[in-house]
């Protein structure tokens, strides 16, 4: 078991995300300042300055979290 990205096998999510998903776009509710949750863990995840609370694990887009 593990963290597996949603955007590999085609479907829901992925990178293009702006309103063209399945669920019926979140970005467009409460303004323009909404991200969704794998934009915001992607974005801590690119800052290696973050790597005290999250890191990535291995090479199958597996993340861990640590207690800060």
């Amino acid at each position: 078991g593990g963290y597996e990205p949603r955007g590999r096998g085609g479907g829901r999510g992925g990178r293009g995300g702006m309103g063209g998903s399945d669920r019926g776009g979140f970005n467009k509710f409460g303004g323009s300042g909404q991200i969704q949750l794998w934009q915001f863990l992607l974005e801590l995840l690119s800052d290696s300055s973050n790597s005290s609370c999250i890191t990535w694990e291995g090479t199958n887009g597996e993340f861990k979290m640590t207690d800060p």
